[in-house]
């Protein structure tokens, strides 16, 4: 970005209102989703008759528009986005933001006039993302929400594609794409735009319950000056799922700010309270760990908060307001979230019996949902509701678009045949060096040391645990998920002394580290924190220098036979990752913790960041020839989050050679399918 281009400001729209809100508010682009394949399907979102007329609409007014595809894609899926994308590049969609690498490759190789946005959902966090992103055809990133001003500032610098970075609006705990807490607990997957928002509801520890992992939202006003100086090519607004008043509002006071840089702090003081949000947090601009950023002892619901609810029949609820100056209208919009801290629901104000009452007694459809002692927030207005409906609109000729893309059949052929006669090979994940000295009279052909990066060099430079030659030409080392931008340097030289001890086998954990390899010889596995869920994400990996790649663990059966592959591995064991986070969440790690329907969980420190693990592990053991049958044939036995245990290794051992299951464990969504 030259220096007179000014920042883009990009705002959501879930809606048709929230769209011409966030056009009037004076955005100069818009991300919006359609009814399929984006990270917010509970948004109204949009269908691509009605973005025939939309893009004439904002291009006259010089506004773009993207649509975000940011979600994983099964293999079934992708006859439809082919489908999608050939109405996309007929429209002239400005853009399109993905997570999922078939996707990218469909765009490179069949539509490549249509420019590409890499989600932050692609754990883009780091030089190193940017300079893979640029050899994938990618023109902007959207960067990860928890880096630093100086972090950001370092990538700038060595970077000319486009950076676009979030200001406003709320934070998941878990850092984007990282996240499998809402699948592992229902199946409903935070990377298919189905979120149960876990990350907002009470665990138990002990008899104390808390909000553990519940963080405040994001406000950036006051760094717009620092953006400009550090040439960010856009600035974000979160709130696909916000109302056209909360769009209007924030991007209103972003616009202003952007115009008048001075005027930033009073802004922030207007936006402390804004409509439909949380308290306000800067989070890791200023540095890590500079303010609490997570609420542990009440609920953080969206909205201003009105109080408790006290009663409930069938046709009104009574609510305690914690204010006696509020106030509230028929035709607002309220939020009431259960006392456990699970997903809350809208409701639509009917009618208000104010009076000099208190409790004041509201009128909503379907109260059934409701219990006593429920927490109620105001999210929308109808009394400013009308600034925004339907003004100025002006008739438009939309697009004409075919629906159907002609060449289907040919993108989606397969290119590679099945090699069912490839022998078995057992892989051991390891994250303690306990383990070496446990594992030497296993049978096993691979395994992955997930070591952190000190404990790595002291194995490296044989000051603890030793490996036979044979056993090193085994070994692979696995890359953490999020390596600092001040830490790719040490990861450098960890692999040159790897080289040097004779270990090239790597596994790499977000997509730009493949470019830690450029210029030498190295066979590099993808992990499990590129998700896998297409064969045209399979041949992306591979046309990008993997030679394997690791299967979701949050996939099903019958998905995983649809895009079985030998170079695949598989997890038969293993403890679920729920949060990755750069949050030290608001407990003390290796405590255990529960939900409301008794599963358990511990939080671990590892490479920096926080991880909260499902005590119960995910076991497919005894699926083990089922899932042969289809073609895949490398298994791997996860010890990582396990203590070295010599008669607990044995009875995981024997579970994988019987081919049992070892109980208690879940099957995650193997069996009961992945939405």
């Amino acid at each position: 970005m030259t220096h007179h281009q000014k920042i883009e400001l990009l705002a959501p729209a879930g809606n048709l209102d929230s769209f011409y809100a966030a056009i009037q508010a004076g955005a100069d682009a818009v991300y919006l989703g359609t009814q399929d394949f984006n990270a917010r399907l509970r948004a109204k979102n949009f269908t691509v008759k009605t973005l025939s007329y939309l893009i004439p609409y904002a291009h006259a007014r010089s506004v773009k528009i993207y649509a975000a595809l940011n979600i994983l894609n099964k293999q079934n899926e992708l006859e439809r986005i082919l489908h999608l994308l050939y109405q996309f590049s007929q429209i002239k969609m400005d853009a399109v933001i993905i997570q999922d690498l078939g996707l990218l490759r469909i765009i490179k190789n069949h539509f490549p006039a249509l420019p590409v946005h890499a989600s932050t959902q692609m754990l883009m966090h780091n030089s190193l993302s940017l300079k893979q992103c640029k050899k994938m055809g990618i023109k902007r990133v959207i960067l990860s929400r928890e880096l630093t001003l100086k972090e950001i500032a370092a990538i700038r610098e060595k970077t000319d594609l486009e950076l676009e970075v979030f200001a406003h609006g709320a934070l998941c705990y878990s850092i984007s794409g990282a996240c499998l807490a809402s699948s592992y607990l229902g199946g409903k997957s935070g990377n298919r735009g189905l979120c149960t928002q876990v990350c907002r509801r009470s665990f138990m520890k002990g008899h104390e319950s808390g909000y553990y992992f519940s963080p405040k939202d994001f406000c950036t006003i006051e760094m717009v000056p620092q953006y400009i100086s550090m040439r960010i090519t856009s600035l974000k607004i979160e709130g696909r799922m916000k109302n056209a008043e909360y769009v209007y509002q924030i991007v209103s006071a972003y616009r202003k700010a952007l115009n008048t840089p001075s005027l930033t702090s009073s802004l922030r003081k207007e936006l402390e309270h804004d409509l439909g949000s949380r308290e306000k947090t800067s989070f890791f601009l200023k540095g890590q760990s500079k303010e609490a950023i997570i609420v542990s002892d009440r609920p953080l619901g969206i909205g201003w908060y009105l109080g408790q609810v006290t009663d409930a029949n069938e046709e009104e609820i009574g609510i305690l307001f914690s204010s006696l100056s509020t106030v509230i209208h028929s035709g607002d919009w309220i939020r009431i979230h259960p006392q456990d801290g699970s997903e809350g629901r809208p409701y639509q104000v009917i009618h208000v019996s104010m009076g000099q009452n208190n409790p004041c007694r509201i009128r909503v459809k379907d109260t059934s949902m409701i219990g006593m002692g429920d927490h109620v927030y105001l999210t929308g207005k109808k009394s400013i509701f009308h600034k925004f409906k339907k003004k100025n609109r002006t008739r438009i000729q939309p697009v004409f678009y075919k629906p159907v893309y002609p060449w289907v059949k040919k993108v989606l052929r397969k290119e590679d045949s099945f090699r069912l006669d490839s022998n078995e090979e057992l892989i051991i994940q390891i994250s303690h060096c306990g383990w070496l000295g446990l594992l030497t009279q296993i049978p096993f052909q691979g395994m992955i040391l997930d070591f952190e990066k000190d404990l790595l060099h002291e194995f490296l430079e044989n000051r603890i645990g030793t490996l036979s030659m044979s056993l090193r030409s085994k070994c692979k080392i696995s890359l953490p998920p999020f390596i600092p931008e001040e830490e790719i340097s040490g990861w450098k030289n960890c692999i040159e002394l790897a080289r040097k001890n004779g270990i090239r086998k790597w596994v790499c954990n977000q997509i730009g580290q493949r470019s830690l390899f450029d210029g030498e010889v190295f066979e590099l596995t993808a992990g499990s924190f590129i998700p896998v869920m297409n064969d045209q994400a399979q041949r992306m990996l591979k046309e990008n220098g993997f030679t394997c790649f690791f299967y979701s663990f949050e996939d099903d059966f019958l998905n995983l036979k649809k895009i079985s592959h030998p170079s695949g591995l598989f997890s038969v064991f293993t403890r679920v990752r729920l949060f990755v986070s750069r949050i030290r969440p608001a407990l003390n790690c290796g405590i255990t913790i529960r939900d409301n329907n008794q599963n358990l969980f511990q939080v671990h420190e590892k490479h920096g960041l926080y991880y909260l693990v499902s005590e119960t592990p995910l076991c497919l053991t005894h699926q083990k020839e089922k899932v042969a049958k289809i073609g895949i044939k490398k298994f791997v036995l996860d010890l990582s989050f396990f203590q070295p245990d010599e008669k607990f290794l044995s009875d995981v051992i024997g579970a994988y050679q019987a081919g049992t299951r070892l109980h208690p464990s879940t099957m995650f969504n193997f069996k009961t399918g992945l939405a």
